[in-house]
């Protein structure tokens, strides 16, 4: 497991790459062994588990980003921000499908 470029194991902690207390971060793996990542900078991450490399970023809000999940086939990723709304993303191709405005 990676954050940012630092390959988190033995001691090493989030809170010791800089991750400040309280911050919000989530995790979700699909089948194929993609890794995404929701956190407080307002950005969806993708990144391959094998690896640890980045791989693209599926979309970014104007807020904190509270969760985003993928879909059954892993085509789409949902995510829901602090910015009041949750928005569909296209995983290849980075686009904004929707956005749902409203959600608080």
């Amino acid at each position: 497991l990676f954050y940012e470029s630092q390959e988190l194991k033995g001691d090493i902690t989030l809170s010791s790459c800089g991750v400040a207390d309280g911050s919000h971060l989530q995790i979700l793996f699909d089948m194929r062994g993609i890794l995404l990542t929701a956190s407080s900078d307002g950005s969806a991450l993708l990144w391959e588990t094998t690896s640890g490399e980045y791989i693209t970023c599926v979309g970014e809000h104007e807020a904190e980003m509270w969760s985003a999940t993928f879909s059954a086939d892993g085509s789409k990723v949902l995510s829901a921000s602090g910015d009041g709304t949750a928005k569909l993303w296209c995983v290849n191709s980075g686009d904004c499908l929707r956005t749902f405005e409203g959600h608080a």
